[in-house]
């Protein structure tokens, strides 16, 4: 459970690219009494005050039509980013979040966001009991025209955007302890930054992605991923040499453009390196690396336990993976676990089938066995088919004919005698057809003469049916 130094704390990264931007808080993740996943916002003046707020004077105005339509639409692209739902409450007490128009006191400053919170704790241990918090937008009215026209692609949005940095828990990348150099202190790198990089963003930059993603994963508060989640981190480096761990759990880890060293740990991991001549160590579980080109651009050597993967067009280096058990392109997927599911069900294909496996069907069987399916299963599901019984004159063929069979389409040759009379009598004393070919699939002489071919990893289609 999360304690009050997880609340008081910044959860820093040692990633300078999102420590830069981490604020105290709001603490969004710590929220309670709203159902799961969701923030309320609400565009009435009433309750929209915090207290001992003196940057604001005069009385508090209500958006406009138009402010309030392109609100809404910043809002729908923060549940884009974050997952989070942010939902309109015609109940302004009950709203996390204010949007307002006022006259800010210093007249150098277009809009503010000015938050609180408050939490309970049990006086034992420590742990939090309950959290709340509160932010408001207030956008400048003597600003004029920037402020009260919200159109994407204007200062106003803009600005609008760097308020929402802030209600989200981002600060600015030249306050505080950690910040930014100056070269990349503008909002080409970051939306929170002062510097103008010339241009009017409608979106956010790299470096608030990154932070919004470690926050929040993509899909919202306390979910798979995100500070106070179920799952693992999410983290995402810099255009430097980024060295990005991950935890027990599954994890994101996306590298930059430098040299980079990635290392999953235990989960079912999510890793990219990006540009550069990455390191990417899954660790235990499952773990995917993912590619931002064609699989033709790539050369892939498997040896043991790792795989160096050449892109051939120098756009993503050269990278050594180790304990990687997929590799995927914009086009295809290969498999390097061939002594894992993949290869299992490619070696079943095969003997079942007396041929190459094509790519879409070894998709889906690879699937059907990555969601749990047994081999068994698998190869049952096989001798139902028509081409099964074509190879193997029925789909229930009988005892001799069928190990006679498995000899000649798995393992390319006659039967040998001890091995031919242990098959039959098994069979004859009730063993199961589809277990004995997956025996046969899995022998170790079948494994040996696929090596040649499945040993530096295979392609397939990815199912997504």
């Amino acid at each position: 459970m999360a304690t009050v130094t997880d609340i008081t704390s910044i959860p820093l990264t040692g990633l300078i690219n999102i420590d830069a931007l981490l604020d105290e808080g709001p603490n969004w993740n710590y929220l309670t009494g709203n159902p799961d996943n969701t923030i309320y916002y609400s565009f009435s003046t009433f309750n929209a005050s915090i207290t001992d707020n003196d940057d604001v004077s005069g009385n508090i105005r209500a958006f406009t039509a138009n402010q309030k339509h392109y609100t809404r639409e910043a809002l729908d692209y923060l549940t884009e980013v974050t997952g989070i739902e942010f939902v309109e409450s015609f109940s302004p007490s009950s709203a996390q979040i204010s949007f307002v128009n006022a006259t800010i006191v210093d007249p150098d400053v277009a809009a503010e966001c000015r938050w609180e919170s408050s939490y309970r704790y049990n006086p034992y241990d420590y742990t939090i009991t309950s959290y709340s918090a509160k932010a408001i937008i207030y956008l400048d009215d003597v600003f004029g025209t920037p402020n009260t026209d919200l159109t994407p692609g204007g200062y106003g949005y803009q600005t609008l955007l760097h308020e929402m940095g802030h209600m989200l828990g981002l600060k600015h990348p030249f306050s505080g302890d950690i910040v930014l150099s100056d070269d990349v202190d503008d909002t080409s790198y970051t939306l929170m930054s002062y510097t103008s990089d010339g241009y009017m963003h409608t979106e956010y930059s790299p470096y608030d992605l990154a932070a919004l993603h470690y926050l929040y994963g993509v899909d919202g508060l306390r979910g798979e991923m995100g500070v106070n989640s179920a799952g693992g981190v999410w983290l995402e480096g810099d255009d430097g040499d980024n060295v990005l761990t991950g935890g027990v759990r599954t994890d994101v880890l996306i590298g930059g453009w430098g040299d980079d060293v990635l290392t999953g740990l235990a989960g079912d991991d999510l890793l990219s390196g990006g540009g550069g001549d990455d390191v990417i160590d899954g660790g235990a579980g499952f773990d995917t690396v993912i590619y931002a080109g064609d699989r033709s651009d790539y050369d892939i050597v498997r040896n043991g336990r790792t795989a160096t993967v050449t892109d051939t067009t120098d756009w993503d280096g050269i990278d050594r993976l180790v304990d990687v058990e997929r590799v995927i392109f914009t086009d295809k997927v290969v498999a390097l676990d061939i002594d894992g599911v993949a290869g299992s069900a490619y070696r079943l294909y095969q003997a079942a089938f007396d041929r190459t496996p094509d790519a879409g069907g070894l998709g889906y069987w690879i699937n059907v066995l990555d969601s749990g399916t047994s081999l068994r299963d698998v190869a049952a599901g096989f001798m139902q088919g028509a081409e099964f019984a074509a190879l193997y004159g029925s789909s229930n063929p009988d005892n001799v004919a069928f190990v006679t069979r498995l000899y000649q389409n798995i393992l390319h040759r006659a039967p040998e005698q001890g091995g031919f009379a242990y098959w039959t009598d098994s069979l004859n004393k009730g063993a199961d057809k589809a277990e004995v070919m997956a025996a046969f699939s899995e022998s170790a002489e079948n494994k040996a003469l696929l090596i040649g071919v499945i040993g530096d990893g295979f392609d397939y289609d990815a199912y997504t049916g």
